[in-house]
């Protein structure tokens, strides 16, 4: 479990986050908060510097016992980590995937009480039924 606790008391930075968490043991970890002026004119958005690198992110994640940014050596997403002469078959095995769904799909409105109209309009599963077909 996660406790977070924001502590403003700097605002030419913005803040701190304070994340308390279980991780072999009661842990505490400090984060800082940044708020930079929204390119659209209104408003403005809140970024954590990464503890590591200090790069501004929107998002963290729970690696090795802290919270970091995904720049870090070590955190890539898994179509970053695996070789590229194995991109294709993990991208057959997605299309196989899609294609299973269609057939759960037909396996569907197939059976007689499905409901296919509520209404007067077809449902979701009904909706993307007829945008298959119409492919």
């Amino acid at each position: 479990m996660v406790s977070t606790r924001i502590n403003r008391q700097r605002p030419q930075l913005g803040g701190i986050l304070i994340l308390t968490y279980t991780f072999g043991g009661e842990q505490e970890q400090q984060i800082d908060l940044v708020w930079q002026q929204s390119n659209l004119g209104r408003g403005g958005i809140w970024y954590a510097l990464c503890p590591v690198s200090r790069r501004r992110c929107r998002c963290l994640y729970f690696w090795n016992g802290q919270f970091v940014s995904r720049y870090i050596e070590g955190l890539r997403y898994s179509s970053q980590r695996c070789a590229k002469s194995d991109r294709a078959f993990h991208r057959q095995l997605t299309v196989l995937k899609r294609k299973q769904q269609h057939v759960r799909l037909v396996e569907w409105a197939t059976r007689p009480h499905s409901r296919r109209i509520h209404k007067g309009k077809p449902t979701r599963s009904m909706s993307k039924l007829i945008k298959i077909i119409a492919k």
